[in-house]
Order: C-alpha cells, then sequence, then structure tokens
C-alpha cells in the first residue's frame, strides 16, 4: 500500500521536470546578442569616395582579397596624391586616373588575384601594368596609376590587380571621359588596419614617391593609341 503511494508522485513530477528543462532551454536559444544592432554596417568595410567634376562614386575596397593594393591606394589617397589629378585616358572600355605632376615612382608592388573581383561587370577598380615590356609579362602593376571598368572586361581577367568596385555612382564612371579631373579621395573606415601591416613597405613607396615629385615632361612623341578595349585605358 505504502509502495503504490510512493511511485504514483514519482511518475507524476517527471513530465513537470521535462517540461521545465525544455522552457529553460528554449529561453537561452532566444537570447540576443544586444551589442550588434540588426541591420549594422559593417565596422571592418573600407571604402573610397572619390570626388569629381563630373559628381561622385564610391569604391568598396577589398583589403581581404588584395591587400598590398588596397594599402597602396590608401595611402596615396590619404597623402593627398590624387587630389586635381586628371583623368589621362578613357575610352568605352574604362578610363585612368594618373597625376601627371609625378614621374613614375620607382617602386612596384606585387600583383594580387581573386575570382571575387574579375572583370565580368562594370566598376571594377584596378592598377595598370608597368611600362617596361618585362614587367607587363609578369603581370607587375603600376604603382600609382589605377583605372575603372564601363563594361565588363573578362580578357582582363588575372592580368591586372583589381582592389576594388564601385557601389555607388556608376553613371558618373560611365560618364568620364578624358581630361576630366578629380577634386578629391576621401577614405570612409578604419585605414589603420589596412595600413598597419604594410608600415615597413609603405616607408619606402613614401620616400620613392617623394623623389619622384618633381614633374619631368619629355616631350616625346605619343604612342599608336589602342582600339577600345583592347587595354585599360591609360596602359
Amino acid at each position: 500500500m505504502n509502495t503504490r503511494c510512493l511511485t504514483i508522485p514519482g511518475r507524476a513530477l517527471l513530465p513537470m521536470l521535462l517540461c521545465t528543462l525544455l522552457t529553460t532551454l528554449l529561453a537561452g536559444c532566444d537570447r540576443t546578442d544586444s551589442s550588434q544592432p540588426v541591420g549594422a554596417t559593417p565596422s571592418s568595410e573600407l571604402k573610397a569616395v572619390v570626388s569629381t567634376e563630373r559628381g561622385q562614386f564610391t569604391i568598396l575596397l577589398r583589403p581581404d582579397l588584395a591587400p598590398v593594393a588596397v594599402a597602396n591606394f590608401v595611402n596615396l589617397a590619404e597623402s593627398g596624391f590624387y587630389h586635381g589629378a586628371e583623368v589621362a585616358n578613357a575610352n568605352p572600355a574604362s578610363f585612368s586616373v594618373a597625376n601627371k605632376q609625378y614621374r613614375t615612382a620607382n617602386y612596384t608592388i606585387v600583383p594580387e588575384f581573386s575570382t571575387e573581383l574579375l572583370f565580368d561587370r562594370p566598376g571594377i577598380v584596378a592598377w595598370t601594368l608597368m611600362d617596361d615590356p618585362a614587367l607587363v609579362e609578369r603581370f607587375v602593376p603600376h604603382p600609382t596609376r589605377f583605372f575603372v571598368t564601363k563594361t565588363a572586361q573578362p580578357p582582363w581577367n588575372l592580368k591586372y590587380t583589381s582592389f576594388g568596385e564601385v557601389v555607388d555612382g556608376l553613371d558618373t564612371v560611365t560618364a568620364t571621359t578624358k581630361g576630366d579631373w578629380i577634386k578629391s579621395v576621401r577614405i570612409v573606415g578604419d585605414s589603420k588596419a589596412a595600413l598597419a601591416p604594410h608600415a615597413q613597405q609603405i616607408e619606402t613607396w613614401n620616400a620613392a614617391l617623394e623623389k619622384a615629385r618633381p614633374a619631368v615632361k619629355n616631350g616625346g612623341a605619343k604612342g599608336v593609341p589602342l582600339p577600345d578595349g583592347a587595354s585599360p585605358a591609360g596602359f
């Protein structure tokens, strides 16, 4: 008789214990991290806002894909290198930006390629190649002259080091022509994180840029123009 009285309450408690355990687990799963607001923009994004006489466009830089190329660009932009720079050449495929007050700085950066930044769409930002044919064969990027595509150019894949993509103002990019000029390039985001790993290289780059500062006009004959789309404008 006493045994039956003890067994019945034990069975009745089992569902209650299971229910309590399940409620506790569900409450734990429902916890959220209030330190990360829903829809917040990732703090790691690094952008360049390029202001031109035609308007502005914004480049999303990709240090995760091309860390050296981005560090080089950010260093140049933050030093004011492109302020007042000219659109050196333009065609239906792309346009290039160069500061003609400088000679080509005596330094190079390594080629970097990624399948996430292929030339399969307009708005891809990349370095042109060096003028030396031997360096062209090795796809060595020009240290200061960059270009932006106006249309898709698949033949350029894995040849030119791309390091960013236009995410706003593509209409400005499409309308840009030779002779337009850059008012400013403003870096938005944590540029220190992109520059810090390359501090020693940046010292070398800046020393070379300082030596290249005086303008040199050689007065040589212009090269034979390439067909539109055969190579990035300005190459």
